[in-house]
């Protein structure tokens, strides 16, 4: 019987390209939101992680909820709204989810191991934590799994006492998702994965499973142009967005009226972000102060236009103040903030044009059929060249500004019609049941 425990402790070495060779590139290089950025240079990680692993261990259980009899399981986290995740993943799969795992909240009372097992798992935890004592090579990643083979072992073991036979990832970009697929699957247990909408470049180049669900044109564009060979699932999913497809009903009874703004900036929190230590953060927010001068640029040769400045979730929880001497840097007093109790998907029809540097709600206002523009430098190359994203995104000034300028002159229909952004509106969806395109 496969564990993840075993899977370790027999090693790498496999032959290059075979699965088990691809889950190893995960488990070692992708990266992890669960630490900081600090983690690789903290030589005492892995005994840190250790010891809560093992508080957890012997801990008392909140992860699993039993709903109902079945052979169905939702793999989930405690972030976000669960109700809805719930209702998107049974809507869209087109069955109830007899049971939910959320994997943060995930302790022992299953304890997934007995006898010598146990002292294995203590032997393989000791050793990577002397490992990420005197070694930093990848030792933020080495850390996690010792967490990692206690949470995916936990998970084997509630699939095998249930008898589950369908297991839903919700969590494909956590580095040890294709460890868990794969260990699942020699089980005879089906695997979907069900990425975000950001585009799999980001978390999920690599993916292993029976079925994988899609909700952007974009993320098939990366499928069969640049990773057709490391995205192995049998079929493809076409779902919508699960953050637009429930606000949608909204913005199908009204019709197109006059916005209150002219431009909408649609913000990452990227600042945010740095200020706590998140990886990546510097770059991301490189990119919207880049965006925020241009648009400062901009705005001063077109004194008539106004702009709401839509907030991230992390900047309302802040002081007001110090986020309006933020936009101030940039934009003086050109702007209005949007309301700190108005989620920004719920008020797509307030602004004319949306302006972002990169953002999932750029997904979601194209979904619910609103114009918005994106852009930066030096996006790893994103979008992918001649791709249906491409057209309505700006790598300097003047391309900004042309784009811009039309789009205040377009209604929305034209601008989905001029920049053929169709297969991303709502009604390119079967918003009742996921539909299903086998790929191989």
């Amino acid at each position: 019987m496969k564990t993840a425990l075993s899977f370790i402790l027999k090693g790498s070495n496999y032959p290059l390209g075979s699965d088990e060779s691809l889950v190893w590139q995960c488990l070692l290089n992708n990266k992890s939101f669960q630490l900081s950025a600090d983690a690789n240079h903290d030589r005492w990680i892995g005994f840190r992680v250790f010891y809560h692993t093992l508080k957890r261990y012997f801990g008392s259980d909140k992860s699993f909820i039993r709903r109902e009899n079945g052979d169905s399981l939702l793999l989930t986290n405690v972030h976000g709204n669960q109700e809805r995740t719930l209702d998107y993943v049974q809507r869209f799969a087109g069955q109830t989810m007899s049971f939910v795992v959320m994997r943060a909240n995930m302790a022992g009372y299953q304890r997934p191991y007995s006898g010598f097992d146990f002292f294995r798992f203590l032997g393989l935890s000791i050793r990577i934590c002397f490992r990420c004592l005197f070694s930093s090579n990848d030792r933020a990643n080495w850390a996690l799994i010792i967490k990692e083979i206690f949470e995916i072992d936990t998970v084997l073991w509630l699939v095998r006492k249930h008898g589950i036979s369908k297991v839903f990832d919700f969590l494909p970009y956590e580095k040890d998702a294709n460890l868990m697929s794969y260990l699942l699957r020699k089980e005879n247990i089906e695997v979907t994965f069900i990425p975000s909408l950001n585009p799999l470049k980001d978390h999920n180049r690599i993916m292993v499973a029976d079925k994988l669900v899609l909700v952007t044109p974009y993320q098939m564009e990366e499928y069969k142009r640049i990773f057709f060979d490391t995205i192995r699932c049998g079929s493809i999913l076409k779902w919508p967005p699960e953050g637009a497809y429930s606000i949608v009903d909204r913005y199908q009874k009204i019709t197109e009226s006059t916005p209150k703004f002219d431009l909408g900036f649609y913000s990452h929190g990227s600042w945010v972000r740095r200020r706590e230590g998140h990886i990546g953060s510097d770059h991301f927010m490189q990119q919207e102060e880049w965006v925020l001068e241009q648009l400062s640029k901009f705005l001063k040769q077109n004194n008539q236009l106004k702009i709401l400045i839509l907030l991230h979730p992390r900047e309302k929880k802040m002081e007001l103040n110090e986020v309006r001497d933020y936009y101030e840097r940039f934009l003086g007093n050109r702007f209005e903030l949007s309301p700190l109790e108005v989620k920004s998907a719920e008020i797509f029809d307030w602004v004319n044009v949306g302006v972002a540097a990169y953002s999932s709600i750029v997904y979601e206002r194209l979904f619910c059929g609103f114009k918005i523009l994106f852009g930066g430098q030096a996006l790893d190359d994103f979008p992918i060249e001649k791709s249906t994203l491409s057209e309505i995104f700006y790598k300097n000034y003047e391309e900004m500004v042309e784009k811009i300028l039309s789009a205040l002159q377009q209604s929305n229909d034209e601008f989905m019609e001029h920049y053929h952004l169709h297969g991303y509106n709502y009604k390119s969806f079967n918003l009742e049941i996921g539909e299903m395109k086998t790929t191989n």
